[in-house]
């Protein structure tokens, strides 16, 4: 089975169990045969060593949050920049339906991602 994950992070950059316990489930998934893409954002949490964390699924890092890490604060952008932002990361979202072909979707912690997406899922 393939299986397309979305998640707001995914180690080795992440800030809670939350994003750790997803990828144990992506892990584990994988391991027993299934096809496991994970979309998430492009967030990268300072001081992280990737190499130190390596992934046997593969990892999109294409989304783009509604959210300022420099500020620590929401987004809060014009009608052009929310424009620009949804239909960024929907691209992401289309890209990686047309590459990993999922029969399923796996839908973790949205915090700060387009909800857009979401409904583009629920039209597929």
């Amino acid at each position: 089975m393939r299986i397309l994950t979305l998640i707001h992070l995914y180690p080795p950059h992440h800030v809670g169990g939350y994003e750790v316990a997803c990828r144990g489930v992506m892990e584990r998934l994988h391991g027993r045969g299934h096809d496991v893409t994970v979309l998430t954002s492009d967030v990268e949490v300072p001081g992280t060593d990737g190499a130190s964390s390596p992934n046997s699924v593969a990892v999109r890092r294409e989304m783009r949050l509604w959210f300022d890490g420099d500020a620590f604060a929401p987004l809060r952008p014009g009608p052009l920049g929310r424009l620009s932002l949804e239909r960024a990361n929907q691209r992401a979202l289309r890209n990686a339906l047309r590459e990993a072909r999922p029969d399923v979707a796996s839908i973790w912690s949205l915090g700060y991602c387009s909800w857009s997406l979401v409904r583009m899922l629920e039209d597929e």
